[in-house]
């Protein structure tokens, strides 16, 4: 999709993976951010894998600030979550993703929730989104 970007900003631990393809990255979840920037309106599919360190939890996806979407992760592990529609605005949005369960430590990191293979996909279109990392 031309003009349509994202990065995971602030919030994220340093990006882990075992190839290429098969990435992941780990938050405390009190405010992991998506910063994508768009060339028009759209609505957006945002589809990947997620996972919590302690289940059950959910986790709120705040689009510029207001509340969008949730995802209910009762599962163990990186899984697949359904695609959820996020409005997005022309210009430079924020996607943040909020756990409701607080951090645990592990080892020198602060562990509440992890994504992995994220995208994000114009919903009229199916065009997808570049990831730049």
């Amino acid at each position: 999709m031309p003009g349509c970007w994202f990065v995971l900003s602030s919030g994220w631990h340093r990006t882990e993976a075992s190839s290429a393809q098969n990435w992941w990255r780990w938050s405390d979840g009190r405010a992991a951010q998506i910063q994508v920037s768009l060339d028009r309106d759209e609505q957006v599919m945002i589809g990947g894998r997620m996972q919590s360190l302690q289940q059950p939890n959910t986790v709120d996806l705040l689009v510029n600030g207001k509340r969008a979407a949730a995802v209910a992760i009762t599962w163990q592990g990186l899984a697949s979550f359904e695609p959820l529609a996020l409005p997005l605005k022309q210009g430079k949005n924020m996607i943040e993703l909020v756990s409701h369960n607080p951090p645990l430590q592990d080892g020198n990191r602060q562990l509440a929730i992890g994504v992995s293979r994220l995208t994000l996909t114009a919903s009229k279109t199916g065009q997808p989104c570049l990831l730049r990392q």
